[in-house]
């Protein structure tokens, strides 16, 4: 699916270190994958060694499905 490409195209940039390009890519994903493009965030910024920031997102992936068994 066009989501799919979204988050292996925005993986790949932060794999490459490109963290700023990967987090353009993500904020396309649709609202209904909120919670992936949060934790994708968090990893961005943990990246940056933005810890508290980091946290903040994998947060609020939470709070969208509290109960998301991956996310946890």
């Amino acid at each position: 699916s066009q989501d799919d490409g979204i988050f292996t195209l925005g993986d790949a940039l932060r794999d490459m270190g490109r963290l700023d390009d990967a987090a353009r890519v993500y904020a396309q994903v649709p609202t209904n994958q909120l919670p992936d493009f949060y934790n994708r965030l968090g990893m961005i910024e943990a990246q940056r060694a933005n810890f508290a920031v980091s946290i903040q997102y994998f947060e609020q992936a939470l709070t969208v499905v509290p109960d998301d068994e991956p996310l946890l």
